[in-house]
């Protein structure tokens, strides 16, 4: 992904292990009220157009306990480790509908980059719309990048925002901040 003598920047981060309260959703639960979570959580995915090649390609998990828990886990890799990850609530009680750990800056890195092999991408707003574009595709974690990730984008030769049809703006800020051409198309 790098260009001949271009070398990444260093960012310092901790990798994250999971628990055990971060469950496969592919695992076979045996506790009945858990079972039925899980089932849900699947059954929530599989709704939003994300099978179980998908969930298993993606490690997308469940939590079951403490801060995250009754939430879809989606894991971020950098360098094969996950680093962060977004957490989509199923209950529909919480008051944030997205959570993330804060022990790394979620803007550091841009969700699925280690699996984008060419040299276009399609930089998405949010994982789930990575997730259906395809392995071209990041997540920003919303419509706004940082300098890391500007950084990370700039090493491919064409970069396309599908960002929200209200992101022109922020989109036309970035484009010249990027070194390949850049498209845009944006979505309702």
């Amino acid at each position: 992904l790098y260009a001949q003598g271009e070398e990444e920047e260093v960012v310092e981060y901790e990798a994250f292990q999971f628990g055990s309260e971060f469950i496969s959703l592919l695992e076979d639960v045996d506790i009945p009220p858990l079972k039925s979570r899980v089932q849900a959580a699947r059954d929530y995915l599989h709704q939003r157009g994300v099978d179980d090649f998908l969930i298993r390609k993606y490690d997308i998990r469940y939590c079951y306990d403490g801060q995250f828990s009754g939430r879809i886990v989606i894991p971020t890799y950098h360098k094969g480790e996950v680093v962060t990850f977004v957490a989509r609530d199923l209950s529909g009680f919480s008051s944030r509908k997205y959570l993330n750990p804060t022990k790394n800056k979620q803007g550091d890195f841009l969700f699925n980059y280690d699996s984008v092999k060419g040299d276009q991408v399609v930089v998405a707003e949010g994982v789930f719309d990575a997730i259906a574009i395809g392995d071209d595709a990041v997540a920003s974690f919303g419509k706004s990048l940082t300098h890391r990730q500007v950084d990370l984008l700039s090493r491919f030769r064409e970069v396309i925002f599908y960002w929200d049809d209200d992101a022109y703006e922020q989109v036309e800020r970035y484009a010249g901040r990027l070194s390949g051409v850049v498209k845009t198309v944006l979505h309702p």
